[in-house]
């Protein structure tokens, strides 16, 4: 498990690293670290726990008085070119990078407050299909920054349902990233959001 803090312990003012052993890695050394994060009840936490099942853990940041979840996903042959598997961290829920809570501010300090090579080395972005445009302005904010990003569209039934649609090919061209509608519960989607995210983490 990952550690846990000591009584009274508050926020540092430097982050671990996404990349130290001291922060409950499980995937193998190595293997490239994809951050997921998006604002609470939208589906990230369910996607998280879909794609990593049985490989995840959870526990405080290290420093910190936050829960986040990490865990192993494993890929198919398909992506050899970037490793057999992925670290993946749950961030805590985050509307914004300009921190209201201590949730916010590990999010914001993992992805804007470490140095450049011991950040994710990818960041999905899980967006409520439902509250788009809540969703977009944490994006727009990760998109400031020279990250390699995936946009995955979650509540996409309900959103429906509401008369909500959402042109995702549009979508992702007016933001230049990737978009993947993804159905946390029933796992839909989830072998379009792992090819987009190793096409990224083939990128430069």
């Amino acid at each position: 498990p990952l550690p846990a803090p000591h009584p009274g312990d508050g926020m540092k003012a430097t982050a671990a690293s996404c990349h130290a052993p001291d922060t409950g890695r499980s995937a193998p050394s190595g293997s490239p670290v994809v951050a997921f994060i998006g604002a609470p009840n939208g589906g990230k936490s369910t996607l998280f726990n879909r794609i990593t099942g049985a490989q995840r853990v959870m526990g405080n940041w290290p420093g910190t008085t936050v829960e986040i979840g990490r865990g192993t996903w494993d890929l198919d042959d398909r992506h050899s070119d970037v490793g057999q598997c992925l670290d993946v961290i749950d961030f805590p829920g985050a509307y914004s990078l300009d921190p209201q809570s201590p949730d916010e501010e590990l999010t914001r300090d993992l992805l804007l407050g470490v140095p450049a090579e011991e950040r994710p080395d990818a960041v999905v972005v899980v967006a409520d299909a439902c509250n788009l445009a809540r969703s977009l302005y944490l994006l727009a904010q990760v998109m400031e920054h020279p990250y390699r990003i995936v946009v995955a569209l979650t509540m996409n039934d309900v959103a429906a349902r509401r008369g909500v649609q959402v042109d995702v090919a549009e979508l992702a061209e007016r933001i230049g990233h990737p978009v993947v509608e993804v159905g946390p519960r029933q796992g839909t989607g989830v072998d379009a959001l792992a090819d987009a995210i190793a096409s990224e983490l083939a990128e430069p």
